[in-house]
C-alpha cells in the first residue's frame, strides 16, 4: 500500500513577489504569514468559490454574492379601511408591499425593518387625488424601534386640488441604518378636514413605486441629512442655511462654517436631494415660478451643477424638489 501525505516545505528568504512567479510549484501556494509553501486545500467534491493561486489557498463552498450593494422594490398602497384607523390627521401609514424575499430587510405590517447596517437611498413615486380642503404631505420616517417616535427623513407636499385629477410627486432620501431600524411612509394632513381614507384615491400602478438601494460601509460611502432653517422674507433669491441632523462620517462630509453649504474632505461622486416646502402668494409667483439651483464651489469659483423649476402657485402650500449627482474634489463645497 502507498501512503500519500500532503504537507509543505519552507523556502528560506523567499519574498511574496518571488512566490507569485510560481516558485512553490503546482498545487502549492505561498503562505505569506508563515512564509512557507503549503499544499492547496482539496475541497473534497465541494464547489470551489475561489481557486488556489500562487499566494492564496483555495476557498471551498458556493460562490457568495456581493454584499457591497443590494436593491429591493415594493408597491405602496393605502391601508384598507378595516385594518387601519383611516385617519389622515395627524398621519396615515401607507402600506409597503414587497414581493422580493431578501436577507437585507423584512417587510411586515406595511413597514420595512432593516436587518443589516449600512447606507440606504430611498425613492418613492406616488400619485393621488383627494377631496381634502388643504394640502397633503407625503413623508419618510425612520424609527430606531417600533415603539419610539423616529426621525423624519424627507417630505413633499401635494397641492390642494379639486379632487378631480391625480397629482404625482416623488420623495427621496439617503440615511444610515442599523439592524432593527424601521422605515415607514406617512401621508399627513395639516388639519382634520381630511380625516377619512375614503377621501383618498391612489393611482394604481402595476410596477413598484418604492425602491431601496443599500450600500455596505465597505464601499466607502457616507451619508448626511440636514434641515433647512427658517428664513426671513426675500425678494429674488437667497442661500439657505442648514442644521445637520445626522452624519455617518463627520470627517468625510460636514457643513461649511456658515452652515450654507456642504464641504467634502475627499474626492468622489455625490448623490444629493433637496426637498423644501413653501407657501407662496402674489401674482409674481404665478408668473415667474420658482427655480432651485445647486452649485459646486472650488477654490472660490462657483459652477452650476443642477437646476429644478416649479410652476408658480398663488396662496397655496407647495414644495419644490431638486436632485442630482456631481463629482467633487477634496475641499469642494456644494
Amino acid at each position: 500500500p502507498f501512503l500519500i501525505c500532503t504537507g509543505g516545505f519552507r523556502c528560506l528568504g523567499v519574498s511574496a513577489r518571488e512566490a507569485v512567479t510560481g516558485l512553490c510549484g503546482h498545487d502549492y501556494f505561498y503562505n505569506q504569514e508563515l512564509q512557507e509553501c503549503q499544499a492547496c486545500s482539496d475541497c473534497d467534491g465541494e464547489p470551489v468559490s475561489s481557486p488556489c493561486t500562487a499566494i492564496s489557498d483555495a476557498v471551498c463552498g458556493p460562490p457568495s454574492e456581493s454584499r457591497l450593494s443590494q436593491s429591493w422594490r415594493a408597491n405602496v398602497v393605502l391601508p384598507s379601511v378595516r385594518t387601519s384607523s383611516t385617519h389622515v390627521f395627524p398621519g396615515l401609514q401607507l402600506s409597503i408591499r414587497g414581493k422580493e424575499v431578501t436577507d437585507l430587510l423584512s417587510n411586515e405590517a406595511g413597514h420595512v425593518t432593516f436587518l443589516q447596517h449600512g447606507l440606504v437611498w430611498l425613492d418613492h413615486n406616488f400619485a393621488i387625488k383627494h377631496s381634502c380642503r388643504n394640502f397633503l404631505q407625503l413623508g419618510m420616517r425612520l424609527n430606531e424601534s417600533q415603539e419610539e417616535d423616529g426621525q423624519d427623513l424627507s417630505g413633499v407636499r401635494i397641492e390642494q386640488p379639486d379632487g378631480k385629477y391625480f397629482q404625482g410627486v416623488s420623495v427621496s432620501s439617503g440615511v444610515e441604518v442599523e439592524p432593527n431600524h424601521t422605515f415607514t411612509l406617512l401621508l399627513k394632513s395639516p388639519n382634520q378636514h381630511c380625516n377619512q381614507s375614503k377621501d383618498l384615491h391612489v393611482y394604481d400602478v402595476t410596477t413598484p413605486s418604492l425602491s431601496v438601494l443599500w450600500l455596505s460601509h465597505d464601499t466607502g460611502a457616507v451619508a448626511m441629512t440636514a434641515q433647512m432653517s427658517l428664513l426671513a422674507h426675500y425678494q429674488t433669491s437667497y442661500r439657505p442655511t442648514f442644521r445637520m441632523t445626522s452624519v455617518s462620517d463627520p470627517y468625510m462630509i460636514i457643513l461649511t462654517h456658515d452652515n450654507r453649504g456642504v464641504r467634502f474632505t475627499e474626492s468622489g461622486v455625490v448623490k444629493f436631494v433637496l426637498q423644501q416646502a413653501l407657501y407662496s402668494m402674489g401674482h409674481t409667483c404665478i408668473r415667474e415660478g420658482f427655480s432651485l439651483i445647486a452649485y459646486t464651489n472650488r477654490n472660490g469659483t462657483g459652477q452650476e451643477a443642477m437646476q429644478a423649476f416649479k410652476t408658480g402657485v398663488n396662496y397655496r402650500d407647495t414644495s419644490i424638489t431638486l436632485s442630482g449627482a456631481v463629482s467633487v474634489e477634496s475641499g469642494d463645497t456644494l
